[in-house]
């Protein structure tokens, strides 16, 4: 899993740099072991941009995304990852 997670993460830092023309994409990859989260600008970019490359990228190598863990979420409300809670509260992380 490590190996195809290597994958999933140079291909969306590649497919989604930190700025494209004047546009902050903020795609950044965050993983541990077979666990991984994508923070992105928005909720829209994260589910039509980045969310069905992930899903190409790791059906290439005969994974797919869960569909009861996957989900999209708003950081003011927050994220579970490895038993800690993430979630901006007055501008900050």
């Amino acid at each position: 899993m490590n190996l195809a997670l290597t994958g999933v993460e140079r291909h969306i830092k590649g497919a989604f740099p930190p700025f494209q023309g004047t546009h902050r994409t903020k795609g950044h990859v965050l993983r541990f072991a077979d666990d991984f989260i994508i923070t992105g600008s928005s909720t829209g970019f994260l589910e039509q941009a980045v969310q069905p490359r992930v899903a190409q990228v790791l059906a290439e190598r005969g994974l797919e995304l869960s569909r009861e863990k996957t989900r999209v979420t708003h950081i003011e409300e927050g994220f579970d990852f490895l038993g800690t809670r993430g979630r901006q509260d007055r501008g900050k992380l």
